[in-house]
Formats: structure tokens, sequence, C-alpha cells
């Protein structure tokens, strides 16, 4: 059973994704499954996908199935999930490749149910970088807690309380993650910027 499965959905994102596999490959945390979802992808995702799954049967478990969405595809790939831990990493962003060995040690250490922890936000295009801290930066704070893709969460937690994304919502996140943060026992956080969002179609 590995650490930790992390989620990976896929929609026509070929020009990002061997940045974001990369990045999952090459964690300092070797005990990792990552799960690809092609959620109906119309580019060349899949050609990728078959090639990372053929050079790394041991860690990579891909799936294709028809579009559904964000939600669904997250939806999915959890029940392939076996690992003590899951995480979920949208397929145009990356990683630092230390973010899930320091996020499972908290956890590990505290037993938290939930670990967090600061991102950076990239504009696509644009020379415009910044540092998301939702712990203490007070503009960013509500959008920061209210992610999916910079924690870790126990799996046992996760399916306990049947947590799934709500199809056909433009904020899936916003509507989900308030109700796991509740129930949590308890949330560690890494005062460090390991998660990297590619903000698409921003100026």
């Amino acid at each position: 059973m590995p650490v930790l499965s992390v989620v990976v959905p896929i929609y026509n994102t070929a020009n990002y994704l061997v940045r974001c596999i990369e990045s999952l490959l090459h964690q300092t945390l070797e005990d990792i499954e990552i799960i690809l979802v092609n959620d109906g992808s119309t580019d060349h995702s899949q050609v990728i996908i078959d090639s990372y799954v053929l050079n790394y049967p041991h860690k990579i478990r891909a799936y294709l199935k028809l579009n559904g969405g964000l939600s669904d595809a997250r939806n999915y790939g959890v029940k392939f999930a076996t690992g003590d831990y899951i995480a979920f990493v949208d397929s145009d962003d990356w990683v630092a490749l230390g973010l899930y060995k320091s996020m499972s040690n908290v956890s590990l250490s505290s037993e938290h149910s939930i670990v967090s922890c600061n991102y950076v936000a990239k504009h696509v295009g644009f020379d415009k970088i910044y540092l998301v801290d939702p712990q203490h930066n007070m503009g960013n704070r509500y959008l920061g807690n209210l992610i999916a893709w910079n924690k870790i969460y126990r799996r046992e937690f996760w399916l306990t309380h049947c947590f799934a994304f709500y199809d056909g919502l433009l904020h899936e996140d916003m509507e989900l993650i308030p109700r796991v943060l509740s129930i949590a026992n308890s949330i560690g956080y890494i005062d460090d910027a390991y998660y990297f969002y590619e903000k698409r179609n921003q100026t």
C-alpha cells in the first residue's frame, strides 16, 4: 500500500501534462501512486499518458473515461486510490519535489486529517507570479482555504465521510472543501509554497 495516491484529472492539457507528471514522478516521497484520469480529452494527452504508463508501470495507473467534467474525474480517480493519503493535482499545474514528503511527515507527527500548504499562482503568457499564503494573507485566505489541490487528506477520513465533488458546479471546491474542513479532527499546515497553480485565460 503506498503512502499517497495523487489523483490527476486530465482534459486537453497536453501542453502542460509532461511538466505535471514529471513533478509527481520525482517526489522525494517515493512510496506514491499517480492516478491519471483522462476525462475524454480530444488532444494528444492520451499519447503522453500511454508513454508514461509504459515507462513507469510501478508508479502510474491510468484510466480513460467519457467526459464528465472535473468533479466527475476526481471522484472517479478516488475510487482507485489505495494510499494512506489522497491528493489532487490539476494537470496544468505542478508541485515542488519535496511537497508530499513534507506534508506526510506533518500529518504523521500529529495525526492530522488534512495538511495544507501555500501555493504560487502563475498567469500563463504573462510575467505575473505571486505567492498565496492562505494563513496570513487576508486577501487570499478565503480562496486558499477552499481549494482542493493544496492539501492532502487521510483516505480513511475521506471515505468514511463519503466526500465527493458535485457535478455541474462552476466552483466545485468551494462547495465541498468547507464541509471537509469542518469535519476534520485537526488540520496541519506547512508554511511554504510547494504547489504551482497555472492560471490560464487570465490577464
